[in-house]
This record gives structure tokens, sequence and C-alpha cells, in this order.
């Protein structure tokens, strides 16, 4: 921030608990994922099902990873795999059976062709495998289904507020993230019987494409403060749908990032190292405490208590219960 440069952190991954966010301090950009509007979708039919294909393979259930028995023959297993025992003793595909299907939060790759059940369909495959003696699969390559619930917070991503000022709303931006894969064949996964698989992913990628974002909007206003470019981010981005999310704007923050938007944002909030000093000592901060974070010779010179909203911050949070008054000073003040 003192040189110029606005700093993004991960959110961090231990939601959806409440007061759980890694990263708040208001002079840096916190980010996490969200959902990204495609499921995708692969299928698999077993061989005694009413859909053919030209192309199949034996299906071997065994818990030996044996070359000989395993080489040109899809695995079923009961637990999640890597996949790569598989690959490395030559089989083409793996048929799993595992709860974490029932999480649509999560994303699995493997490096062969791969499809993800619940146990319940877990039992029929293995059913069928135990009814003939030549048992047979296919898994279809991977389509594209249109999630109208997305965009949508991932449920492990961290809550606000802070637990440091919960007067500052979570200044979280979402964006939309699709990871690539890194395996050496084609992936194809599924998710329950209906073939639908999560497209969600952890926060750490996004950060790559945040500094992205922020040098975009620099790039367009050169004379711009670290906060002026994080206010243009925050107070244009896509608001959030609050039916699909209980923690609101504890969840989802700004809501989802929009850098075209952030050219133009209008009003910006600005700040400066002077302010976020201010700001820390009427959070409680003392002269020791205080250097802690700045790394300098910063001073509290005021331990007049204060709220968030004295900084000049784009969004704050205010705790009232019901029929109960407020009162905060105006502008003004």
């Amino acid at each position: 921030m003192r040189n110029g440069i606005l700093t993004s952190n991960s959110a961090g991954n231990s939601g959806p608990f409440p007061v759980t966010v890694s990263n708040y301090a208001p002079w840096s950009l916190t980010v996490a994922a969200s959902t990204i509007d495609r499921k995708l979708v692969a299928r698999m039919q077993l061989g005694n099902g009413q859909m053919f294909t030209s192309r199949y393979c034996q299906i071997l259930y065994t818990g030996a990873m044996s070359s000989d028995v395993v080489a040109g023959k899809i695995v079923f297993c009961e637990a999640l795999w890597d996949g790569s025992g598989i690959l490395l003793a030559n089989g083409v595909g793996t048929i799993m059976a595992d709860v974490l299907v029932e999480n649509p939060d999560y994303a699995f790759s493997w490096p062969l062709p791969a499809t993800l059940i619940s146990p319940e369909d877990g039992k029929i495959v293995l059913e069928y495998i135990k009814s003939t003696e030549n048992p047979t699969a296919t898994i279809f390559y991977s389509d594209a289904w249109k999630d109208a619930m997305a965009p949508t917070v991932v449920s492990f991503s961290s809550r606000g507020p802070s637990p440091i000022s919960p007067d500052i709303l979570k200044p979280l931006v979402w964006i939309f993230l699709l990871a690539g894969p890194h395996c050496h064949r084609p992936l194809s996964t599924t998710m329950t019987k209906g073939a639908h698989s999560s497209t969600s992913f952890q926060a750490r990628p996004c950060l790559v494409l945040m500094p992205v974002v922020a040098a975009y909007v620099k790039a367009l206003h050169p004379n711009w403060s670290p906060a002026a470019i994080k206010s243009a981010l925050m107070t244009t981005a896509y608001v959030m749908d609050p039916r699909k999310h209980e923690d609101l704007e504890f969840a989802y923050g700004s809501g989802q990032i929009n850098p075209v938007a952030a050219r133009d944002p209008g009003l910006v909030f600005d700040a400066s190292e002077t302010d976020y000093i201010n700001f820390l000592c009427k959070q409680g901060y003392n002269t020791t405490t205080l250097r802690l974070v700045t790394g300098d010779n910063s001073t509290c010179a005021s331990t007049t208590p204060g709220r968030a909203w004295d900084l000049n911050y784009p969004s704050f949070s205010l705790y009232v219960e019901d029929g109960q008054p407020i009162t905060a000073p105006s502008p003004e003040q």
C-alpha cells in the first residue's frame, strides 16, 4: 500500500461458519471464488442399460492395482481415489462411489476418464458387476449444462464479519473461476444419477487474476491510490442474489467483480496510510501493537475510541436490534 500497490489476499476456506475470514485488513482486497454459470457433466452407462456405444471396456472390481488385471479395464472403487494407481496400472477409467458426491461445492479432476457417483448408486453398480461374467460400462464425454442458480458463494469460503473490527463489512470481491486440467488423458466427471459436477474452486487461483484487474484499472487511472482502486472494484461489483445466501453480505461481500464497470466507478472512497493508522488507533491499538502492523515508528497519539465508519471506506455494517434506534455521526462530523 505504501508503494502504491493494491494487495489481494484469500478470504480463507474455513466456511460456512461466521467470523472465519482470514484476511480482513481494510487496505487489502479480500478475494474468494464462486460458482460459474455451467455444470460440467458426464454420463456413465452400464452394459445392461438401453444406451449403446460402439466402444466400451470391461469393469473390474478389485482392490489390487496389478497391471495384469487392471490393464484395459474400468476400475470400480467404493471410495474416492486420485486415479494415479489405476493410470499407472494401465487402466482406462474408473467409477467411484463416495459421499463427497453430495457436496456440490467441490470439484475433482482425474488423469483418466472417471465418474463419481453416490454410495447408493455404487451399490447398484456393484450388484450389476456381480450379476454377470462380462460386465461392461461406458463413460461418455463431458458436457456443459447451464446452471440457473449461479453464481453462488461456495460453502467452504470463510465468512465475515471481521473478528477484529466487525463494523467493516467483509471486503470480498468474488470472481468467476474455472481451473484448467493438468492431466494426461481426457477428463470425464459426474455427480449423482443426474450427472452434474461441481464447478467451484478454492480461492487461491483467484489471487492471480485480481492483480491483473487492479493493474487494468491503474493503467486507466495512474494517479489513483490502492484504496481508490479497491473502492472502484467494490462499488461496481455485480450484486449477488441474497435469496441464495443465508449469510448475505457476510458471505458474498461486495459482490462479483466487474472490471469493465470499475473503469468509471463514479464516487471513489479514497484513504491514505494516515487514515488507516488513525483507524487502528481508534480500534484499540496502542503504539506498541500498532508498530507490529506498520513496521515503522508510527504512534497512536489519541486513544479515543472510534467506529469503522470513521474510515472513508466503501462499506460498513451495523449491529441493530429490532425496534432499536441507532445514532451515528453525520458526514460533516
